[in-house]
């Protein structure tokens, strides 16, 4: 039996990118048709993987790391305590769907 893909949004107490972000990876989810259990909460100090508001992790995977790998262009080092900036086309508060697809991407070839 496989374990249901984990999606996670970290996010800062009043984000203004949190909501959006959240709507973003619902339309990733539902393309990919995937049975996913989101988690979505205010980060805590001791959050490693939390790399400013708001942070997505798919699988554990940061959607921007996964992004910059992918589009090596595109380099940023992530903020802490701050809100994020993501570096795609956009440079936007929140993840592009290009990102979400990307770390669904790396983990279907992880799965095989």
């Amino acid at each position: 039996m496989v374990d249901m893909l984990k999606a996670e949004i970290l996010y800062e107490r009043n984000c203004p990118n949190y909501a959006r972000a959240c709507q973003i990876l619902c339309r990733v989810i539902a393309e990919y048709a995937l049975e996913t259990e989101i988690i979505i909460r205010e980060a805590r100090p001791t959050d490693q993987t939390f790399f400013g508001s708001p942070t997505m992790l798919i699988g554990g995977i940061d959607v921007e790391k996964c992004y910059q790998e992918d589009n090596s262009e595109s380099k940023s080092e992530p903020l802490f305590s701050a809100c994020r900036i993501f570096a795609c086309e956009e440079h936007v508060g929140c993840p592009s769907e290009d990102m979400i697809k990307c770390a669904f991407r790396e983990l279907e070839t992880h799965l095989n």
